[in-house]
């Protein structure tokens, strides 16, 4: 079935189309592709851009984060392919959606910028959907954008994950999950409230 570039489908979970990409897939993509974005900034503004509106057009999204032309080839077909898995994880509100980061394995301080990344990118996706305003946010949403936006600007001290490795570690899981709670949470006020099609309709 043909659809409009940059435009996709929310696809069910047993759509063979569907299949959970990595982070490392991503990141690899991002890389090869030679531009200055990392895999959390561009699943964080993916998921904001989803969050915000039923119309998901990357374009809009290309001109925010790289002010120039779209990219081709490889990373643009991921991309869609992120932004079809990132709409069904919310979609399915089964706590299957959480931001893209490195492993647990990389260092504590690592993921926690790129956190912070995740969170700006975030902001930056749900601005390029061209639908929203202060006033149609609602106090919930607008208090959890805040609060990303505060996430986005804070910092972390090396000296206190080799204080209290086991304490960071936790603190750091806290925020993820309050991050990954809130955009799920932004996804049912906003765009799950639109005119969003059930998980088995094709948008063409």
């Amino acid at each position: 079935m043909l659809a409009l570039p940059g435009v996709f489908t929310i696809d069910s979970r047993d759509s063979p189309t569907l299949n959970d990409i990595t982070y490392d897939e991503l990141r690899e993509a991002v890389e090869k592709a030679g531009i200055q974005l990392s895999a959390a900034e561009l699943h964080g503004a993916i998921s904001g851009l989803v969050c915000a509106s039923s119309d998901k057009n990357l374009s809009a999204l290309w001109s925010v984060l790289l002010e120039g032309e779209a990219p081709e080839g490889p990373l643009a077909r991921l991309a869609e392919k992120v932004a079809h898995q990132t709409a069904t994880q919310l979609e399915e509100r089964q706590m299957a959606f959480s931001p893209m980061l490195p492993d647990d394995d990389a260092a504590l301080v690592d993921r926690a910028e790129e956190l912070a990344c995740w969170c700006q990118s975030f902001l930056a996706g749900m601005g390029a959907s061209g639908t929203l305003n202060k006033d149609a946010m609602g106090e919930q949403v607008g208090e959890i954008v805040l609060d990303f936006s505060r996430l986005a600007q804070a910092g972390f001290d090396e000296d206190d994950e080799e204080e209290d490795k086991d304490e960071g570690e936790n603190a750091f899981a806290e925020i993820l999950e309050f991050v990954r709670v809130g955009a799920q949470l932004i996804y049912e006020e906003l765009a799950g409230s639109l005119d969003i099609p059930d998980a088995e309709t094709t948008l063409h």
